[in-house]
C-alpha cells in the first residue's frame, strides 16, 4: 500500500500521467491525414477513392467525428494542407490550386494553371506556390486566384517556408531567400539537395541528402553548422531552439546553436508536434519496448520527454495505424491524429495541452500545416 501511494505522488508530481484519453475514431477512407482544423474547431478530413483519384473532403464534428459535410472533387491531393486568412482550406490539385469555406465545402477561389501548388507557403497577405511542370519550374505569389508574381527556378524544389516578415525561403538544389515582391535576396548551392526546411530564430535548418541536418544564416545563407544524423521528415523546433527531428536512430534531438546532438532513441517516429507543456506528441514505433515487445514495431501513438526522449505514455490502436509522415494537431484540449491508408482514421484524444510556442512545431498557430514561422 505504501509503495502504491509513493508510485501516485510520484507520477502526479512528474506530471507523467496517462495524458491523453482516446474520445473517438472514424474511419475516413484511404490514405488519411492529420485533419485541418477550421477557425471554429470543424475538422476537415480527406480520402481518395484510389491512390491519385478522385478525392473526398469531409467536414467533422469535433465532439465526435460525425460528418457535418462533404465535397468531392475531381482532383487534388492529400498532402497537408494550409488556410488563407480567410479561413479557406488551400488545396492542391494536379492542375490547379483551390480554397474551400470549411462551412459547407464550397470552393471559393482557383488558380488554374498546370504544376502548381505541389509546395505552398502562407505569409502575410498571400500564398507563395511552386509550380514544377515538365522542368518548367516557377515560383509565384498569389491573392486567392490571382497571381502577383512569377520568378523562374533552375530546378526541382523539395522545401518551402515563410518567415513572420514575408521573407520566402525555398529549398532544392539551390537554397534561397526572396522578399514577398519576388525579389531574389541571396542563393546558395548547399554539398547536395536540400529537402526538408524549418525556421528558427536567426537560421534556417535544412535536411540535406546524404550530409545531415544543417543550418544556414537566413540573412546571406552562410553555413553555420552541420550535423551527421539525416532526417526522415521535417524537424520541429521548439521555442528554447532545440531541434526535434525523426533521425539517426529514430528520433533526435539537437542543440540548436552548435548542432551537437542530445539525444537520439531508438523510436521510429513521425515528425513532431510541440505541446505547450513542451513535450513532443506522435506516432512512432516501439523498436525496444521490453513491456510489449509484440508491438513494438507496431505505429503507437506516444508522448515523449523532450529532455531524454522517454515514452511518458503510449496507446497501440490496431493493424490500421499506419505513419503518413505527418505531426498532430492541437485544438481547445484535444490531440488529433490522422493515419492508415485502406483503413484510415482520424482519431481524437483529450487532455492534450495548446500547441506550443515553439517558432517551428510544424502544425501552425491556426492548426494548419501552413509552413510558417510562428
Amino acid at each position: 500500500m505504501t509503495r502504491c501511494l509513493f508510485v501516485a505522488i510520484l507520477v502526479l508530481a512528474s506530471g507523467c500521467g496517462p495524458g491523453l484519453s482516446r474520445l473517438w475514431e472514424v474511419h475516413t477512407g484511404d490514405y488519411s491525414q492529420t485533419p485541418a482544423v477550421a477557425p471554429d474547431g470543424t475538422l476537415i478530413s480527406t480520402s481518395y477513392d484510389a491512390f491519385g483519384g478522385d478525392i473526398r473532403f469531409a467536414a467533422r464534428d469535433p465532439a465526435d467525428g460525425a460528418e457535418v459535410w462533404s465535397a468531392n472533387h475531381e482532383s487534388g491531393d492529400t498532402r497537408p494542407k494550409s488556410l488563407d486568412a480567410e479561413g479557406n482550406l488551400i488545396v492542391n490539385g494536379r492542375d490547379r490550386v483551390f480554397a474551400l469555406d470549411p462551412t459547407d465545402g464550397s470552393e471559393t477561389w482557383s488558380l488554374d494553371d498546370p504544376g502548381t501548388g505541389f509546395l505552398q507557403a502562407v505569409g502575410l497577405d498571400r500564398i507563395f506556390l511552386v509550380r514544377q511542370d515538365q522542368g518548367d519550374n516557377e515560383l509565384l505569389a498569389a491573392d486567392g486566384g490571382e497571381v502577383l508574381w512569377r520568378q523562374p527556378l533552375p530546378d526541382l524544389v523539395h522545401g518551402i517556408a515563410v518567415g513572420a516578415d514575408g521573407t520566402l525561403f525555398v529549398a532544392g538544389t539551390t537554397l534561397s531567400a526572396w522578399d514577398p515582391d519576388g525579389v531574389l535576396l541571396w542563393e546558395v548551392t548547399p554539398a547536395a539537395e536540400a529537402s526538408a526546411l524549418a525556421l528558427a530564430p536567426g537560421k534556417l535548418v535544412v535536411d540535406v541528402w546524404s550530409v545531415g541536418i544543417v543550418a544556414f544564416d537566413r540573412a546571406d545563407g552562410e553555413q553555420l553548422w552541420s550535423c551527421a544524423l539525416g532526417t526522415n521528415g521535417e524537424p520541429s523546433i521548439a521555442a528554447d531552439g532545440t531541434i526535434y527531428a525523426p533521425a539517426g536512430a529514430g528520433l533526435a534531438a539537437i542543440d540548436g546553436s552548435t548542432g551537437d546532438v542530445l539525444w537520439d532513441v531508438p523510436l521510429s517516429a513521425q515528425p513532431v508536434a510541440i505541446g505547450s507543456d513542451g513535450r513532443l506528441y506522435t506516432m512512432a514505433m516501439l523498436l525496444e519496448d521490453e513491456d510489449l515487445p509484440e508491438l513494438g514495431s507496431k505505429m503507437h501513438f506516444v508522448v515523449v520527454d523532450p529532455a531524454d526522449g522517454e515514452v511518458l505514455w503510449q496507446e497501440w490502436q490496431n493493424e490500421s495505424v499506419e505513419g503518413l509522415n505527418f505531426a498532430p494537431s492541437f485544438d481547445r484540449g484535444r490531440i488529433y491524429f490522422g493515419a492508415g491508408l485502406s483503413l484510415a482514421h482520424v482519431y481524437a484524444f483529450s487532455g492534450a495541452p495548446a500547441l506550443g510556442a515553439g517558432p517551428w512545431p510544424r502544425t501552425g498557430a491556426d492548426n494548419s500545416y501552413s509552413y510558417r514561422e510562428q
